[in-house]
């Protein structure tokens, strides 16, 4: 009888076990192991037709997105001398801008709709977007026209298609990851090129409707090609952390730290593109000369994506983002206090190059800072957080020029809000290996 009883007590405990443990299952939210979930069936192939494929689509992606905002500066002097004459530098800049925030600002959102395996639908609804948005900057004639079609609407539908485009690199490759990142973005600097000579040689023969309804047409196939040319390699995961969760690497010193570098990075980066045509013009280049800096400089970069990416897995992609943004600080200095042209176009020139150092490859340390299969948040988050930068950057170099008169304070403010995004690089790297100037990352 004991025995019987102690049997029926034994079990009674097993059963109360069991439904406790199943409570604590349903009352406790699930802890997912984001390196288990990052198991991959097989490496990236880093290479062969479907993954060069990719590339390209991605390319043509930053060429009709990243290509067409590089190129503000055109528009900037366009519109102070034209139909939004009557506007201030500074609220012009404005429109540029949001361009550049807008960009990065939906980071989050599509970062974690490419997690999804959402890639294909985030794109058709952008570009789609895209090509209404240039439609009707050819029917602007004022100023809240032109801020809502060409700043704010089109930044949105370019920020849609900004995550997609760096991110899907991880997929499919892996050793060749940076050359591969510097490939994409150089398609930024290539828009930038092709996108003010077309301005500079169209406009004055079809006016500016027509121009921009070229670009139009442009884009629209651009993005088309994209469309049916990006592919993810490997199938979305059944579960994910949730969006806002910040745990995990979204809470690791080491990345916040270079959220906050690439922050104050694009508060201070692009004063100089954004005025580069104004400036010039100051110091008495000839118009016609002046409007193609742009495309000069954002040829350059193409030379500064490109040798950085190529040596980057040998001497660690966060030390040569630190290089170059080192040498764009120097670049930005010297292009505030300038006078000779011949001086000004070396210095926007160098300018250039170093700034395409870090455009090639700020994303890429962001990717090896946690697992793959999050790579979409991590960088969503990141480009966030930078569009505040983005945003306000320029509209306050505008804002110092026109109450100091000169592009000398500009240039200090702008420099020296780099050299804090610097300083955050390092503090990046020694938390993530523990080394300020040993070390490969």
């Amino acid at each position: 009888m004991d025995a019987m009883s102690s049997k029926t007590s034994l079990r009674n405990a097993s059963v109360a076990e069991v439904r406790q443990s199943d409570s604590e299952r349903t009352a406790q939210p699930e802890e997912f192991d984001l390196d288990q979930l990052a198991a991959e069936p097989s490496p990236p192939p880093d290479g062969g037709f479907r993954a060069w494929l990719v590339v390209l689509g991605a390319f043509g992606l930053a060429v009709a997105s990243g290509g067409y905002f590089l190129a503000w500066g055109t528009f900037q002097a366009f519109y102070q001398g034209d139909f939004l004459s009557k506007n201030s530098a500074s609220a012009i800049a404005w429109i540029g801008s949001t361009q550049y925030a807008l960009t990065f600002m939906p980071g989050l959102i599509s970062g974690r709709l490419f997690d999804l395996g959402y890639t294909k639908q985030t794109l058709m609804i952008a570009s789609a977007l895209m090509t209404i948005c240039n439609f009707l900057v050819a029917e602007c004639k004022s100023y809240y026209q032109v801020f809502l079609s060409q700043g704010l609407l089109l930044g949105i539908t370019a920020g849609l298609m900004y995550v997609p485009r760096i991110v899907i690199a991880t997929h499919w490759f892996n050793r060749k990851r940076p050359v591969v990142q510097a490939i994409i973005s150089m398609g930024s600097a290539v828009g930038g090129m092709i996108y003010p000579i077309m301005f500079r040689q169209l406009e004055p023969k079809i006016g500016f409707r027509w121009t921009m309804r070229t670009f139009a047409f442009l884009n629209t196939g651009l993005c088309l090609f994209g469309i049916f040319s990006l592919k993810t390699r490997t199938p979305p995961p059944t579960h994910l952390p949730r969006l806002f969760a910040l745990r995990g690497v979204l809470t690791s010193r080491a990345y916040l730290a270079y959220v906050a570098a690439t922050f104050l990075a694009y508060l201070g980066l692009f004063t100089p593109l954004t005025y580069l045509t104004v400036r010039a013009e100051a110091i008495g280049i000839p118009t016609s000369l002046a409007f193609y800096l742009i495309p000069i400089v954002n040829g350059m970069t193409i030379f500064g994506r490109l040798s950085c990416g190529a040596v980057a897995n040998k001497l660690g992609s966060l030390n040569l983002t630190i290089a170059s943004t080192l040498l764009t600080v120097a670049s930005i200095f010297a292009w505030a206090y300038v006078t000779s042209p011949a001086a000004y176009i070396a210095i926007s020139c160098l300018y250039g190059f170093a700034s395409g150092g870090f455009l090639g490859l700020f994303v890429v340390p962001t990717a090896h800072m946690g697992p793959v299969i999050d790579t979409g948040r991590r960088n969503g988050f990141q480009s966030t957080i930078l569009s505040f930068g983005a945003l306000i950057g320029p509209p306050i170099s505008g804002a110092i020029q026109v109450s100091q008169k000169s592009f000398s304070i500009v240039g200090i403010y702008a420099g020296s809000v780099v050299i804090g995004s610097i300083a955050c690089m390092v503090l990046a790297k020694r938390l993530q290996i523990g080394h300020v100037v040993r070390g490969r990352f």
